[in-house]
């Protein structure tokens, strides 16, 4: 006669439930940490972006306190005084009239314009009158 082993109780939920619960645990953790990191991303992007307009706000404001000094000390010369030039002009202009290259200047000079321009330091009006001021036109 074949004797039958004894039936014993189990004890855990064998290999295969324990596989499949370490694959729930670290696939979990795995969405987890993608979650994580995808929230630090973007809260970092707009701790850039904040910063960003706040050195934009800044900027524009130095520059029109810079202006309003400009047309302060205007308005404060008499009337047939011409307003100084800017520094940076008679230095580049000096520059290359000592190199023999006038047209270099000029050149340079209504790039920094256009430059200033497209930054939006200048308005149309005044980006106009420059350029008028330097060809002599």
């Amino acid at each position: 006669m074949l004797r039958r082993r004894p039936m014993t109780a189990r004890r855990g939920p064998g290999l295969l439930g324990t596989v499949a619960r370490t694959a729930v645990v670290a696939g979990t953790a795995t969405a987890t940490a993608g979650t994580v990191h995808r929230w630090s991303d973007r809260r970092q992007a707009e701790a850039v972006q904040e910063q960003a307009v706040q050195q934009a706000v800044h900027d524009q404001q130095q520059q029109l306190a810079q202006s309003q000094a400009q047309l302060d000390a205007q308005a404060q010369q008499p009337a047939g005084v011409p307003p100084p030039a800017p520094a940076a002009a008679p230095a580049a202009a000096a520059s290359a009239t000592a190199a023999g290259m006038p047209g270099v200047d000029l050149m340079s000079q209504l790039k920094q314009l256009a430059d200033l321009k497209a930054a939006g330091t200048l308005t149309d009006a005044e980006f106009t009158a420059a350029k008028t001021k330097l060809l002599g036109t």
